[in-house]
């Protein structure tokens, strides 16, 4: 039922419901309800804190790592919150990335496959799967050689070993490891550049032959590494 009141003549008024008031429609001498205040305080903290996370993230050139610790934040806290500062912070794009405001270009050589097992298929699959990546996820333009960053590298490592053992000590659980060493350069910025190896692993079943199961194993592990591969060089990661 709608608000009822009197008229000072005895006549029955109806009212209609209250709306909502917005802070802008309030006039002098008039006070907020409370939700309206707590909003307009919860505004104001929100934009003092990503103003912070700006100036910080500026200052350190878009590095999340060094921003984090400088705020006395978690990265992970860092990183969840950084969505909402890419459109304010003059060094990340939309995708989460800190690249350099003048590269325009990565290049991305051929991964050499040089460990002592051979997938023959395992260099293409994951040169490929890299300049997917930077080409879906960054505005550099993905060419062979000579740019602004570079990538190259080579698979170092394509092991098989058994991990769990069952009481009859038959191994249940097989793993396949992956290791690959990529070579970073950042033309525009040396500081950034570095050699390091990146690896991952997937289990399977030992009832399963491993040509059956490798197919799918390597998509994942290749799908992993490329992910850490793309955060460390064009995130910071």
């Amino acid at each position: 039922h709608e608000p009822m009141s009197v008229h000072p003549q005895g006549t029955m008024l109806t009212h209609p419901a209250e709306e909502p008031v917005a802070a802008d429609e309030v006039t002098e001498g008039e006070l907020l309800p409370m939700e309206v205040v707590e909003e307009s305080q919860d505004l104001s903290l929100n934009t003092l804190e990503k103003e912070l996370i700006v100036k910080v993230l500026q200052k350190n050139k878009g590095h999340r790592k060094s921003t984090a610790k400088e705020l006395g934040i978690a990265e992970r806290t860092l990183y969840r919150k950084t969505p909402l500062l890419l459109t304010q912070c003059w060094w990340y794009s939309f995708s989460g990335t800190s690249i350099h405001p003048q590269a325009e270009t990565i290049s991305v050589a051929y991964i050499e496959n040089r460990a002592e097992r051979i997938n023959p298929s395992l260099s293409n699959t994951l040169t490929e799967a890299l300049m997917d990546k930077y080409t879906k996820l960054t505005r550099l333009s993905v060419i062979s050689e000579e740019g602004d960053y570079a990538v190259s590298g080579e698979i170092t490592g394509y092991a098989i070993a058994p991990m769990a053992v069952t009481t009859d000590e038959v191994a249940s659980m097989t793993r396949l490891t992956v290791t690959v060493r990529i070579v970073f350069e950042n033309k525009l910025d040396p500081s950034e550049n570095f050699d390091k190896n990146f690896s991952s692993y997937e289990d399977y079943d030992s009832s399963i032959s491993f040509d059956a199961a490798e197919g799918g194993l390597v998509d994942t592990i290749v799908e992993k590494i490329v992910e850490e591969i793309f955060n460390a060089t064009v995130a910071n990661w």
